[in-house]
């Protein structure tokens, strides 16, 4: 193991701890507490991707998300979705930065399905993050971290989807499904009930 890969993989697991609000420790023993997901929600992997061995399935983590989380799907990404990708990728992502985003983008999504950037905010939203024009170790870790934190299994890479309770989250990132996802993160909500 290379010095910069161990510093690496010490200081995801330090970020991850500090976002998930436990210790160091309790993260390595994995000592930090499910609930099951009251909706009883199963992971929905698209053809692009593979649930990892020991994902979570239909779990979510009580203390990533706190149970199906509420309100619109532009307050979910703006009070969950982006302080996370701010202090990981070392941006200055907010919420206004990601409207003004969402209002540049395109109302297609490559499949011809109207884009979650494209709103209403009430019913479907979606941030874009990057810090750079291919994949970097903050953008993997910001992937895997919001995986983590929405009971999303994440393999590393491709378009994959779950809901959760009254929503439909996606992570997209390490993949050409959808465009050109090695140079972002997508992270999209959509109310699907």
């Amino acid at each position: 193991m290379t010095a910069a890969f161990l510093l690496l993989t010490i200081g995801g697991i330090m970020v991850v701890s500090s976002l998930r609000g436990i210790s160091i420790v309790d993260t390595l023993r994995g000592e930090f507490g499910n609930t099951l997901d009251p909706s009883g929600g199963k992971a929905e992997v698209s053809s692009s991707a593979t649930a990892s061995p020991g994902s979570s399935g239909g779990r979510v983590e009580a203390s990533a998300v706190g149970g199906a989380p509420s309100g619109s799907p532009k307050a979910i990404i703006d009070s969950r979705v982006i302080p996370v990708a701010a202090r990981i990728l070392g941006t200055n992502i907010t919420p206004e930065t990601v409207a003004a985003a969402n209002a540049r983008h395109s109302v297609s999504t490559t499949s011809g399905n109207r884009s979650d950037h494209k709103g209403p905010p009430d019913v479907s939203w979606a941030a874009d993050v990057s810090n750079g024009t291919k994949p970097t170790p903050e953008m993997d870790l910001l992937a895997k971290t919001l995986a983590s934190n929405f009971g999303i299994p994440w393999s590393g890479s491709g378009l994959v989807s779950k809901t959760i309770g009254s929503y439909r989250y996606q992570l997209i990132y390490r993949t050409m499904a959808g465009g050109n996802h090695f140079n972002h993160v997508h992270f999209g909500i959509k109310k699907v009930k």
